[in-house]
């Protein structure tokens, strides 16, 4: 009986902090329209059914352009096939998954010993967290290189560390910003050995002369991705991708004044 009017507090707190939640999402204006999606999706359709570079095309009325490596482009070509409600679904779904992936890697066990009350209180407090809200309003990719960046941390922590470095290639050739973390989970894995293969704290660890290996992560994706993508184009793929994405990170109007977000 008691059990039961726990769950049923539980319960009632949960509904109405869903109502709370919902009611701030629907009243405050914080949703972006899908506005990043719409430059990859103008991009990939100026590139794929009119014969555009991906780093001519801005979006109409804007100053806003496609500012990813080439391999991005192409892993996005499949937003050629649908229209663009299509799009914006399943960019709400794929983020949707990579949320889960990261919850789970990072506190999954915690949430898992309060069962579904964990998991309803986790969705309702992530829901308010503007970063979380942002890559879903604005159809951003963050969420999904996050999930391949920790997934490789996760699968190096747990001994599988020749299993590592595909999700970090994948999330740098993507975008640059992840490359930095695969120093760090280089870092952390020559740091602490796995937890497979920690000693038990009952027996001390025995010391043995030698050269210590550094767990292997690969960054092939990375390297090959980019170029390889430089050579995907309808016009002159070579030289105009060679000419163009070298030089647009440097090309800070793309992405708009400082401290101004993009209209909505």
């Amino acid at each position: 009986m008691r059990q039961l009017d726990t769950d049923g507090r539980r319960l009632l707190g949960l509904l109405s902090l869903a109502v709370s939640v919902g009611v701030f999402t629907a009243t405050v204006p914080l949703l972006r329209n899908w506005f990043d999606l719409r430059v990859y999706y103008g991009t990939v359709d100026a590139w794929v059914h009119h014969g555009g570079r991906i780093y001519d095309y801005w979006v109409p009325g804007t100053t806003y352009g496609f500012t990813y490596p080439p391999f991005a482009a192409v892993t996005m070509l499949p937003m050629a096939l649908v229209g663009l409600r299509i799009a914006i679904a399943v960019s709400v779904v794929l983020n949707l998954v990579a949320l889960a992936v990261v919850v789970w890697i990072l506190v999954g066990p915690a949430l898992r010993r309060y069962g579904w009350y964990g998991y309803a209180l986790a969705a309702c407090l992530l829901t308010l967290l503007e970063p979380v809200r942002d890559t879903f309003s604005f159809g951003q990719v963050n969420l999904l290189l996050l999930a391949l960046v920790l997934s490789d941390a996760w699968l190096l922590s747990t001994g599988r560390g020749r299993r590592a470095g595909v999700g970090i290639g994948l999330a740098a050739a993507i975008k640059l910003t992840p490359l930095s973390s695969s120093v760090c989970c280089c870092s952390a894995a020559a740091g602490a050995p796995p937890a497979s293969r920690r000693p038990s704290p009952r027996r001390p660890p025995v010391s043995r002369p030698g050269r210590r290996r550094t767990p292997r992560v690969s960054t092939g994706p990375r390297h090959c991705g980019t170029p390889i993508a430089s050579g995907v184009s309808p016009m002159s793929p070579t030289s105009r991708c060679r000419a163009s994405w070298p030089g647009s990170p440097h090309r800070a109007n793309r992405v708009g004044p400082c401290g101004r977000r993009p209209p909505c």
